[in-house]
């Protein structure tokens, strides 16, 4: 899905968001009920380590498809190098630099035309 507004983005982050909170709240919910019918048991360790590592998946997944949402706005905007913050302006001319070290002709030509260009 195209990011192309503001409050696109804000959608896109909310609704990435909002299902990873249920699936969490859902598991805590679980594990605090088997956790009351038997706070050592196997299945209460399990569920826990689950947990965390449910967690971190979705801390992970969400970093990701929020970097990548904000990177697919920005694009959609259509700024000139020199309108980027210092962040994605190095990205970007790191990514040109690499790509013309690699013999990449049209990456050569963008860079340069980055450094001519003023701001």
């Amino acid at each position: 899905m195209a990011v192309r507004t503001i409050g696109e983005l804000e959608d896109r982050l909310d609704n990435a968001l909002a299902w990873r909170r249920i699936e969490l709240q859902t598991l805590k919910s679980q594990i605090r009920a088997t956790y009351r019918n038997s706070a050592h048991s196997p299945l209460t360790r399990a569920l826990a380590r689950s947990g965390i590592a449910l967690l971190y998946a979705h801390w992970e997944g969400y970093v990701k498809e929020s970097c990548q949402a904000y990177v697919d706005y920005v694009a959609k905007r259509r700024l000139k190098v020199g309108e980027l913050n210092d962040g994605l302006l190095k990205v970007v001319l790191d990514q040109l630099n690499r790509r013309s070290a690699s013999g990449d002709e049209s990456a050569m030509m963008a860079l340069m035309e980055a450094v001519r260009t003023p701001a």
